[in-house]
Formats: structure tokens, C-alpha cells, sequence
């Protein structure tokens, strides 16, 4: 999404690593510098701030050295508040650079980005049934709702309706049962 949000009509992000740079001082556990590097080797360092989605919202300034400049698509991102894994200001962080990213006097900001940190959630799911289904439909409603809402602006036409077709038939459903 950071590196060509063109492509992106809206984006969920569930749990993200996103700020790759400081997650070791968040996670003193070591884990995940095996497979995205260790920010304290110099050489790794260089790698990861050219693709670390963080740095590439704060640091991207138009020409003139103002705010980003880029627009990215509408964003949800989730994450649980007990999640040992990936700590939910990850997602904290990630939303308010977003929402920075954006905010410039007197344009227009898109879509947004919605924020939802879930109660004692962590990082495998450990919820009940019905709160893992809840959890989900909210997701469904907001791609359902950013989808209207793009299409009525005319961003994009068909996303709603891919939504509402069965994958074999390519028809589109008349109900849904939960």
C-alpha cells in the first residue's frame, strides 16, 4: 500500500508490522529479525527504512518539503490490545501518520483512515466464536461500505459488485445467511 498506493482501492490491515524500524525496541524478544533484519546492522538498516510502510508515509515530502503529498487509499486497520506479537501501537502509529500524511489545509483528505483496536484480543485469535464473527463482519461492512462509497465517487466501478457474486457462478447473491 505504502509502496504504489495507486494500486489499492482500500486496504485492511489486521496485526501489521509496520514500523519496522522500532519494533525491536518494542519486542525484546528478538523475534522477526531473522526474516526482516536487524535495524542495529548498519546494512540491514539502509534496507529496511527504503521499505518500512512508516518511513514511507513520514518521509515522502512534495517537492516544496511539506507533508507527504501522496494519497493513500481508505485504510482499517486491527489489532488487539493483547497481542504479544505485534504490539497494537503499531496500528496506532501507522493510523496517525496516515491521518498526517493527509491533512493538508484546504484539499480534500479522501476517504480516511478508521482505526479499531480490539479488547483482550491477541495476536492468534484467542476470542470466542461470536467475537470472531463479530469481528469479522465488521471488517465485511467497512470493505462494503468504503466500496459504495468509491463507486458513487467514481474511483471504482464493480468493487461492490465483485463483493456480492459467488466466485463459481459469477452471479450475484441474492442473500447471505449467518
Amino acid at each position: 500500500m505504502t509502496q504504489a498506493p495507486i494500486l489499492f482501492d482500500a486496504v485492511i490491515i489486521n496485526a501489521g508490522v509496520v514500523d519496522i524500524l522500532h519494533r525491536q525496541r518494542v519486542d525484546k524478544t528478538g523475534r522477526g529479525i531473522q526474516d526482516l533484519g536487524d535495524v542495529n546492522d548498519p546494512i540491514d538498516f539502509d534496507f529496511i527504512h527504503q521499505w518500512s510502510p512508516m518511513e514511507k508515509v513520514l518521509s515522502s515530502p512534495d517537492d516544496n518539503g511539506n507533508r507527504n503529498g501522496t494519497l493513500y487509499p481508505p485504510v482499517l486497520l486491527t489489532a488487539g490490545n493483547k497481542d504479544d506479537s505485534v504490539n497494537y501501537s503499531q496500528s496506532l502509529k501507522m493510523a496517525a501518520a496516515l491521518q498526517y500524511a493527509a491533512s493538508r489545509p484546504g484539499k480534500a483528505t479522501g476517504m480516511g483512515t478508521h482505526l479499531r483496536i480490539i479488547s483482550n484480543l491477541g495476536h492468534g485469535g484467542n476470542i470466542s466464536a461470536k467475537q470472531k464473527a463479530a469481528v469479522e463482519l465488521e471488517r465485511w461492512l467497512w470493505s462494503v461500505w468504503m466500496g459504495r462509497l468509491l463507486q458513487a465517487s467514481g474511483i471504482c466501478i464493480g468493487f461492490v459488485d465483485t463483493l456480492f457474486r459467488t466466485p463459481a457462478q459469477n452471479k450475484p447473491v441474492e442473500h447471505l445467511d449467518f
